[in-house]
């Protein structure tokens, strides 16, 4: 009665020494329909054996309980078909793996792009942030009347560039003119 209402509970009992499970006490005292209940609710396989390599059916079989081997057989050809039901041909699964395979690289595609699309839209904001800080040192140089300015390195020596006529000169005075970027 108890393993009938948890049939999970006592399909996971087990003798850690021996390793005798309730399926193997059911087929040594003849307990068939307790042993139909563990295998089919309870989740136990039919081939599970003690430490010592000794399945159900050798249990069965040496105890001479002939409905214990029936509900055995009954099991094992019930998860034979399970089995073969499961297994597709290896068309099928070669098609499958395929298919997965495309998959990835389609996705592995996207996130390149991606990944490809946000450097580049980085890259745009710095430009963009570049150019406008640029035209605001621009009005600010307009403002304190001074020439927009480059300060680059010519030949060694340091100069301005004029902005608007694209000449070089050397800076007049270097504490009046505003930082060149």
């Amino acid at each position: 009665k108890q393993i009938v209402d948890a049939p999970r509970l006592y399909a996971a009992a087990c003798d850690e020494d021996t390793g005798i499970k309730c399926i193997h006490a059911c087929c040594f005292n003849g307990y068939s329909d307790t042993l139909k209940v563990l295998l089919e609710a309870g989740g136990n396989d039919a081939r599970d054996t003690t430490s010592d390599g000794i399945d159900c059916w050798f249990i069965a079989r040496g105890r001479g309980n002939d409905q214990c081997l029936i509900v055995l057989d009954g099991a094992e050809a019930a998860r034979v078909a399970k089995e073969a039901a499961l297994a597709k041909a290896p068309d099928e699964l070669a098609r499958e793996r395929r298919k997965r395979r495309e998959a990835e690289m389609r996705r592995r595609k996207m996130a390149a792009q991606q990944k490809a699309e946000e450097a580049r839209r980085e890259m745009l904001q710095a430009e963009a942030e570049k150019l406008r800080k640029r035209r605001e040192e621009e009005k600010a140089w307009k403002r304190l009347g001074v020439i927009p300015t480059r300060r680059v390195t010519w030949k060694g020596l340091v100069v301005d560039v004029d902005g608007t006529r694209g000449i070089g000169y050397y800076p007049k005075i270097l504490r009046d003119l505003p930082k060149a970027p």
